[in-house]
């Protein structure tokens, strides 16, 4: 059973009845099976929302709210894009209160693209940030514990014969909050390079905002 409010979506955890999913009135009864494959940090393919909107879905089975942004960055020459990030962060229970226990970067390549490689790099006004050096290393273990980068696997994977399609890495307070100030962001996201428009970086703002993050704050020197 699920409720929702605006644009927060409140998923709950399966019991006797086959669970349902509601994003802004729309009813869609979703599979057991499906919703007992999903888990937090999967909202973004769960609810299906445009690019650039921000969201908050309540996961009652892991006791953990998720927020997040999904942005489809375009190509600097103009080409098609290719691949999709995602902004995330997670809660404790059911508040959006406090820092977040989680804050997460994540690329995936859009239907039908073949990567690359398994690079995450954005450049903030200038200054670059290479987030999944361990990840996209010669040999790197991007799963091991206290990595702050790790691999993504379509469903067949890691022990099903498939490679890594995306990575995850974790993502600083200071650098969402130059991202969210910044005027120019470009990058090579899964060895493709990317430009965030404006919008895009509103975006980034409006869920830093909805996390808690203070945007006036001054980073650290």
């Amino acid at each position: 059973m699920s409720a929702v409010a605006g644009n927060d979506i409140f998923a709950a955890a399966p019991r006797r009845r086959v669970p349902q999913a509601q994003v802004e009135g729309d009813m869609n009864a979703l599979p057991l099976v499906l919703l007992l494959l999903q888990a937090p940090g999967d909202g973004w393919a769960l609810a299906q929302a445009p690019p650039q909107q921000v969201k908050t879905l309540y996961w009652d089975l892991f006791q953990t709210t998720e927020v997040w942004v999904s942005l489809i960055p375009a190509d600097p020459d103009a080409r098609p894009p290719l691949v999709r990030l995602i902004f995330q962060a997670f809660f404790a229970g059911r508040e959006v209160k406090g820092a977040p226990s989680r804050l997460t970067l994540r690329a995936l390549p859009l239907p039908l693209t073949v990567i690359t490689d398994l690079s995450l790099r954005v450049t903030v006004d200038g200054e670059t940030a290479d987030l999944a050096a361990s990840c996209s290393a010669p040999g790197g273990q991007g799963s091991r514990e206290g990595n702050p980068c790790f691999l993504l696997y379509p469903p067949c994977g890691p022990d099903g014969g498939c490679s890594a399609n995306g990575v995850a890495a974790e993502l600083s307070t200071p650098l969402l909050r130059s991202l969210a100030r910044s005027r120019t962001v470009e990058g090579v996201v899964l060895g493709f390079p990317v430009v965030l428009s404006r919008d895009d970086r509103a975006a980034i703002g409006q869920f830093a905002e909805r996390i808690g993050l203070d945007l006036q704050e001054s980073p650290p020197r």
